[in-house]
C-alpha cells in the first residue's frame, strides 16, 4: 500500500490559494493543521490538512463568518443548532435564502455589494462583497433592519424603497454606517419573487467614504481578513 502523499507549505499555498505566511498564522492561532516534520525540519502537510484549509477559507469567504468561527466549524467545535435556530439560519418559512441557494452562489461571484431585503425592511441576505465592504459578519446581517445600517437623516428616504417594492428604482443614494466607516452608496433596486415571498435586490456602489465608525455587527478585532 502506497503512503499518503505529503506536501510542502509552498505547494499547499498554491493548492489552497493562501500565502505560506497566512497558513502558518492559521496553524498557530486556530490549530486547523498538524503538519509533520521532515528530517530537515520542514513542514509536510497531508491531504486532510489541505482539505481543512480549503474548507475554512471557503466558509470565511462564502458565508462571511469570522476565521475563528470557520475554524471551529471545520474542527466540529460548533454545537448543532436547535430546530428553530436552524430554520432561521436556512430561511425556512421566510424570504431568507439557504446558504447553498443559486441566488447566493451567483451573487457571491459579483464584485458589487448586493443586499436582499424583505418588504418589512429586514435584510434577508447579503453577498460577500457587501460584507467585506462594510466589515460585517455576514450571518449577523440576516434579520437586521436595513434602517439600522443607515444614517438617521436618510432613514425616511430609505423606507420608501420597500414601501413600493414592486417598482424598480435607480440611483437611490443613502449614507450607510458600517464597522469600516461611513459611506455614501448609490443603490439600484429590483423586485424579486422567491418561494412566494416578495423581496428586493439592492445592487450598490460606493460613492464616497469618511472616517471610522464602530458598529455592533463588526468582525472580531483579533481576526484577520
Amino acid at each position: 500500500m502506497s503512503e499518503e502523499p505529503t506536501f510542502t507549505i509552498s505547494e499547499v499555498a498554491m493548492m489552497v490559494g493562501l500565502s505560506a505566511h497566512t497558513i502558518r498564522i492559521w496553524e498557530r492561532r486556530y490549530e486547523v493543521t498538524r503538519p509533520q516534520r521532515s528530517s530537515a525540519g520542514h513542514r509536510r502537510y497531508g491531504l486532510d490538512d489541505v482539505q481543512m484549509l480549503q474548507r475554512m477559507k471557503h466558509l470565511a469567504e462564502a458565508r462571511g463568518i469570522t476565521l475563528k468561527m470557520a475554524a471551529l466549524e471545520v474542527q466540529g467545535g460548533l454545537p448543532a443548532p436547535s430546530a428553530p435556530a436552524e430554520a432561521s439560519r436556512t430561511g425556512e418559512g421566510t424570504g431568507m435564502l439557504k446558504d447553498d441557494s443559486p441566488w447566493r452562489a451567483a451573487a457571491d461571484l459579483l464584485p458589487q455589494p448586493i443586499l436582499l431585503l424583505e418588504t418589512s425592511g429586514r435584510i434577508a441576505d447579503a453577498n460577500v462583497a457587501f460584507a467585506r465592504a462594510g466589515g460585517f459578519i455576514r450571518e449577523k446581517l440576516r434579520g437586521t433592519r436595513f434602517s439600522e445600517l443607515i444614517d438617521p437623516h436618510d432613514r425616511a428616504k430609505a423606507s420608501a424603497i420597500w414601501r413600493d417594492a414592486g417598482q424598480p428604482k435607480r440611483g437611490w443614494e443613502l449614507n450607510l454606517r458600517t464597522p469600516t466607516g461611513s459611506g455614501l452608496y448609490s443603490f439600484d433596486c429590483w423586485p424579486l419573487l422567491s418561494r412566494g415571498h416578495q423581496l428586493l435586490v439592492l445592487i450598490g456602489r460606493e460613492l464616497s467614504r469618511s472616517g471610522m465608525e464602530l458598529w455592533p455587527l463588526q468582525r472580531d478585532a483579533g481576526d484577520e481578513a
